[in-house]
């Protein structure tokens, strides 16, 4: 079940500085009607996305959402990544929660989701549930 109020979190660990855009994250939720029924929403939010570049060792976070109003049960994750020439390394996708919708988990104590690792220039995407 999603949070109240979470976010998407990517350190870049592939050696290389990472183009604007090179790293998106998209989601679609869902959540039951009250007949039972799941209710998809309308269309892909965008919830991670680097407007800048991003250097190797930073992290980039994502929008916080805030699931109070929508009460979104879960959803369909479709993180991409475009590694620059000459990477060597790790793009690592972490899951961030709040109570109060500041105060995030700290870098080095989010859910880590998944690692895609790079040996070279290229792009890798990963489908998942939460």
């Amino acid at each position: 079940m999603l949070p109240r109020n979470y976010k998407f979190t990517a350190q870049n660990a592939c050696g290389q500085t990472i183009a604007i855009s090179g790293v998106i994250a998209h989601m679609r939720r869902w959540k039951r009607s009250s007949d039972g029924s799941i209710t998809f929403e309308s269309a892909e939010a965008t919830v991670l996305e680097n407007t800048g570049t991003l250097a190797h060792g930073a992290y980039l976070d994502g929008t916080a959402q805030d699931n109070s109003t929508d009460k979104w049960e879960g959803g369909t994750v479709e993180f991409t990544v475009t590694a620059p020439t000459s990477a060597n390394g790790v793009v690592t996708l972490l899951f961030k929660r709040s109570t109060d919708g500041t105060d995030f988990d700290d870098d080095a104590t989010a859910i880590e989701i998944e690692r895609l690792s790079f040996t070279a220039a290229g792009i890798k995407r990963l489908t998942f549930q939460i």
